[in-house]
């Protein structure tokens, strides 16, 4: 058993010496290549940007749409998000700040919400709870325990209607990425340009984020 042992050891021996000078073989490491669209896109400089904004803002002057509503509340300093489960709505909006909003409650239909907003001024009406809230939309009052509740009209009417860059604004043209799916379904990356816009509001400047396709 003793010579047994002793020449298994002296097999394992010569097979690791021989495959030693093979082990830049066993394995191959390699750079990544960046998977970049083929498509054909088109340039434009920060002016054409600006007028292409601008001229599809002044196109679209009003919007009325069917929607499935899906929201949720993220709470980071505790690490959690609260789902509200997808009900039905309609919204009616119309520039210059006009948005009528009304959401319906699973399975029976019923109204769950119903809400209208001029701009300034907002009121809500909550059936189920029996409940009917006035407010306005500069309102800057955060209750970090009703975190839906802190949502203003203003947020959803300038997610659908887009704002006109105005001459007292600054625009500032961004080259950046954006993953979309080729014709065989594969993720690579497009270049985009991004409009940061700084508006400023009552006292305070904020910026607006604007992304155009180039193509």
């Amino acid at each position: 058993m003793h010579r047994s042992h002793l020449r298994l050891s002296l097999c394992l021996l010569c097979l690791i010496a021989a495959a030693f000078p093979l082990g830049g073989c066993l394995y191959n490491t390699r750079r990544l290549d960046r998977q970049l669209s083929n498509a054909p896109l088109k340039t434009a400089s920060q002016a054409e940007l600006i007028d292409y904004v601008n001229g599809q803002a002044h196109r679209i002057q009003s919007m009325q749409a069917t929607v499935d509503i899906d929201a949720s509340a993220a709470d980071i300093k505790n690490n959690r998000a609260t789902d509200y489960k997808e009900i039905r709505g309609y919204i009616l909006a119309r520039k210059p700040a006009m948005l009528r909003m009304k959401g319906l409650l699973p399975v029976v239909r019923n109204t769950a919400f119903d809400m209208v907003s001029n701009g300034k001024d907002f009121k809500l009406w909550i059936p189920p709870r029996n409940k009917f809230v006035v407010g306005t939309d500069s309102d800057q009052n955060y209750d970090p325990e009703k975190r839906m509740e802190n949502m203003r009209p203003q947020y959803i009417y300038d997610a659908l209607l887009l704002p006109e860059i105005g001459p007292d604004e600054i625009a500032v043209l961004e080259n950046g990425y954006e993953t979309v799916l080729d014709s065989r379904r594969h993720r690579v990356e497009q270049p985009d340009y991004e409009l940061a816009v700084i508006r400023r509001g009552p006292g305070v400047a904020f910026v607006a984020q604007d992304s155009v396709r180039p193509d």
